[in-house]
C-alpha cells in the first residue's frame, strides 16, 4: 500500500511574484501546494509551456483520483496495448475504405447485370434463341445471388 497523497481535485494558480510559474494546489482553501511548474530547458523557449504543463498535470491528477498509485505505476504496459489498439483501429479504417470501394464496384456490376437482363429480355422475346435464354438465366442467377 502506498503512502497517502494529497487528495484532489488539484487546481492551477499563477504565482503572483513569478508570472511565468504556476502552482498545482490541493483542494481550495487547503493551502496545500503539490507542485510548481517553471519554464526550464526547452520549455523556456515555448510561450505558456509552464501553464500548459501545470494544467496537464492537474488534469491527469484529477482524472486518476481514487485509483491506487500502484495501479497507475503498472499502467506503462498499457501504453503498448493502447498503441496496438490504435494501429488496429487504423487498419480497420483502411479496410472499411476498401470495403466501401468494393461495395461501389459491386453496385456498378449489379447495375450492369440489370441492364444486361433488360437488354436480353427485349431481344429474346419471341425469338426463342436458346443461347440468349441461357445467358438470360445466367444473368438472373447472378442477380439472385446478389440479392
Amino acid at each position: 500500500m502506498s503512502a497517502a497523497h494529497t487528495p484532489g481535485p488539484l487546481h492551477v494558480k499563477q504565482m503572483a511574484a513569478y508570472l511565468d510559474q504556476f502552482e498545482l494546489r490541493g483542494p481550495v482553501d487547503s493551502g496545500v501546494i503539490v507542485a510548481r511548474t517553471v519554464p526550464w530547458g526547452n520549455a523556456a523557449d515555448v510561450e505558456d509551456a509552464s501553464e500548459a504543463n501545470a494544467r496537464r498535470l492537474a488534469a491527469c491528477w484529477n482524472v486518476c483520483e481514487g485509483v491506487p498509485v500502484e495501479a497507475l505505476e503498472e499502467v506503462a504496459p498499457l501504453a503498448t496495448i493502447f498503441e496496438g489498439v490504435k494501429v488496429a483501429a487504423e487498419l480497420m479504417d483502411q479496410q472499411r475504405m476498401h470495403m466501401a470501394a468494393d461495395m461501389r464496384r459491386m453496385k456498378v456490376l449489379l447495375d450492369a447485370l440489370k441492364l444486361a437482363e433488360a437488354y436480353i429480355e427485349s431481344h429474346v422475346a419471341g425469338t426463342g434463341g436458346i443461347g440468349e435464354l441461357i445467358v438470360l438465366q445466367a444473368v438472373r442467377l447472378a442477380l439472385q445471388m446478389t440479392a
